[in-house]
């Protein structure tokens, strides 16, 4: 066999295809597959597992051969019409079964995957975090940061108090599959976050928990709960009993228990998972009841109205009628609905078959309801969620980018995507709002006036040549956010201090030159001194500083850093990307303020020290930021723009390459020649605030093995 030619001696490699799915289950990483109902009414599992047809529609469990009209295939096995993928409650087919092969370690049961997160003792560690590490400052950078946390803490303190006891979040979404595909299909995975782990972690994908996979061709809708029953009835037992769990940091068992916070979905969804239709005239499921909204006579759309309830009651805006709907606004924010008030508005919506068979499905008349509601959400069933203060969440990436595409297809009047249309403006002027952009009668024509929002073609030409030649930053680069070794200022600024006052008397005679080069000779010899009854790793660094680098320098186009990817002008020039801005804080000898520096990376240089330790410095050609009329400019709304033309005059272009921010450069149409700067934020990098540490104040120069990570493009 070819295996054993190119295999080693002794390799236990399976020999077949089924082996290796042997060895898959037995580590627990296949999945169960549940029959389905083909109008998702049911599933054949405990009880209804031997059934032939739906208890519901009575629609049958099986393909139906349509020439022979048998339920048997040729091998004589009965094939199911549609099947809950339930990974052993989480996996996903065969492309994910040999990831978790070669990994093993993705995509485990829920009980035995968060068991599986305290069996390392790094990741067990972790699961505490929320409770031991986080800074509690008031600023939100984790889900533990937030009111509905805290909420669930004090109404289930025998919960909260083992910090150990997992937070969830559950995410869903339909996606076509087959993306070259014509014919429409829809699977659904709902998807799993432990928020115990640091931001950085938890919302890593090897971090995601998939649960399951609802099975197209269509989406489920409201039925989603047929679905999630496997999912709650887990959640259910994890809440109520927990599960026996071993913790590799402390060496110790102790019971788990696990409970879902809140879930994620886009707007539609969220009407599925809720069961709030978020559609007609109620759609908000945040105003419930009362929310406001018109009917647009010839646009045939809902216009939800009365924004500025939100706004304080004595808001200008309140009283400006002219820029709304021609009303002054005193109404108070809507009441916000709780868990009991949802409980109380679904509870006759108990027991309502969730079917697609239309003989079955029974028509809701929201208007007899006076209210949205299409059922009673399944997630009603755990003990916990009437207490949550905020039950269901909205994915802002779909609203994002809805607001961007509807606003570029309106400003710039494109046929079939702009808002702007003649029975937009015949409803305004139905409202008798905005008269300077209601439609003219001129004869048989109808004219319809320019918006100010409308961009002349020239304005459009301006727009599409900006868009063409901006160049924006790579990706992130998260490999590069481990922290770089270096001296840290701190350490420099009180031995310079230090030297200035024992060499006070002599300072005022010695030129710069002179001042530098005793500097260097007093500091080596203090250093050399201290280090005699000193050996620790600072004194360490500081010793292989106070002998200064070697005459060997390395330079290269690029470098990984703080979650940034930098490369040299010269080599960003031949890319599509642009990663050559730089941005640092500094000191303004004038009045001692801090500034941002702006500047373009022109050089990366390795210096390397005794002990093999090195330090990497950006060189940089600054912008004059100085000159606040032909150097740098602020406009009304905060923008920064420079001149790319003025640079500093100085002899201190270097810094060390962790303290550069990056920054990218477009031009600024409002400012002929200049360059708007618009700072960054890298991903999977996380502004965590300061927390005080014997270990804060320095970090070690940079070993070999961090420099081969970071360097790039040499």
């Amino acid at each position: 066999m070819l295996k054993e030619e190119l295999l080693p001696n002794g390799a236990d490699l399976p020999n077949s295809y089924y082996e290796a799915k042997k060895i898959i289950r037995d580590l627990g990483l296949s999945y169960n597959k549940i029959d389905a109902c083909t109008n998702d009414c049911m599933l054949y599992w405990k009880d209804d597992i031997l059934l032939d047809s739906c208890k519901i529609c009575g629609a049958s469990r099986w393909k139906v051969n349509k020439h022979t009209g048998e339920t048997r295939n040729k091998k004589g096995k009965k094939i199911a019409s549609k099947s809950l993928r339930k990974p052993n409650r989480i996996r996903t087919c065969l492309l994910y079964l040999i990831q978790d092969l070669l990994l093993l370690r993705l995509y485990f049961p829920l009980k035995a995957r968060l068991q599986r997160l305290f069996m390392s003792t790094k990741t067990s560690s972790l699961m505490t975090w929320h409770k031991d590490e986080r800074i509690n400052d008031g600023i939100m950078r984790h889900p533990a940061d937030s009111m509905a946390w805290k909420s669930f803490d004090e109404l289930h303190p025998s919960f909260a108090i083992e910090p150990r006891n997992v937070q969830l979040g559950l995410a869903s979404d339909g996606f076509q599959p087959f993306r070259n595909s014509k014919s429409s299909h829809s699977i659904w995975p709902v998807v799993l976050i432990p928020y115990n782990l640091p931001p950085w972690l938890c919302m890593k994908q090897e971090n995601f928990i998939l649960s399951m996979l609802i099975p197209g061709p269509n989406g489920p809708g409201d039925a989603i709960d047929t679905y999630l029953q496997p999912l709650i009835e887990e959640l259910k037992e994890l809440w109520e009993v927990g599960i026996e769990t071993f913790d590799a940091s402390t060496k110790q068992n102790f019971k788990l228990h696990a409970s879902l916070l809140w879930t994620i979905n886009a707007f539609p969804a969220y009407g599925n998972i809720s069961g709030w239709s978020t559609k007609g005239k109620l759609a908000c499921p945040s105003c419930n009841k009362d929310t406001s909204s018109i009917r647009l006579t010839n646009c045939k759309k809902q216009c939800f109205m009365g924004h500025r309830r939100y706004l304080p009651k004595d808001h200008r805006w309140r009283n400006d009628k002219k820029s709304f709907d021609d009303t002054i606004e005193k109404r108070l924010p809507p009441k916000t609905c709780s868990g009991i008030d949802i409980l109380n508005q679904v509870q006759d919506l108990e027991g309502e078959p969730l079917t697609k068979d239309p003989k079955k499905k029974r028509k809701i008349s929201h208007e007899k309801r006076n209210d949205n509601w299409n059922k009673k959400s399944i997630f009603l069933e755990l003990p916990y969620w009437k207490s949550l203060l905020l039950r269901h969440n909205l994915d802002v990436m779909h609203i994002e980018k809805n607001i961007c595409d509807n606003i570029m297809g309106t400003i710039m009047n494109v046929k079939g995507k702009t808002k702007d249309t003649i029975n937009t403006r015949l409803d305004l002027k139905e409202m008798n709002i905005r008269p300077e952009l209601h439609p003219i009668q001129r004869g048989e024509k109808v004219e319809v006036p320019t918006a100010c929002y409308t961009l002349s073609p020239e304005d459009k030409h301006k727009l599409c040549l900006f868009l063409k030649n901006l160049k924006v930053p790579d990706g992130a680069c998260p490999e590069g956010s481990i922290a770089e070794g270096y001296i840290a200022n701190e350490c420099m600024t009180l031995c310079s201090r230090e030297f200035a006052q024992n060499h006070i008397d002599n300072a005022q005679n010695l030129s710069d030159a002179e001042w530098d080069r005793e500097f260097i000779e007093w500091f080596k010899d203090r250093v050399a001194q201290l280090h005699k009854t000193d050996n620790s790793r600072l004194m360490e660094d500081l010793l292989s500083l106070s002998h200064g680098p070697t005459k060997y320098s390395t330079h290269s186009n690029g470098y990984i850093v703080n979650g940034y990817r930098f490369h040299v002008e010269d080599h960003d020039q031949m890319l599509r990307t642009q990663n050559c801005g730089v941005v640092v804080v500094g000191e303004n000898d004038k009045n001692s303020e801090n500034v941002d520096y702006y500047g373009i990376l022109t050089d990366v240089i390795e210096l390397q020290f005794i002990s093999d330790r090195r330090v990497i410095l950006f060189r940089c050609n600054w912008f004059d930021v100085y000159d606040k009329i032909k150097g740098i400019k602020r406009d009304e709304y905060d923008f920064v723009s420079v001149n790319p033309s003025r640079f500093l005059k100085t002899n201190e272009p270097f810094v060390l390459a962790n303290q550069a921010s990056q920054v990218f450069y477009a031009s600024d149409n409002s400012n002929r020649g200049w360059h708007v700067v618009r700072k960054t934020q890298p991903r999977d990098s996380y502004e965590m605030g300061k927390q005080m540490d014997d270990e804060d104040d320095v970090v070690d120069l940079e070993s070999p093995s961090q420099k081969k990570q970071k360097t790039t493009d040499r």
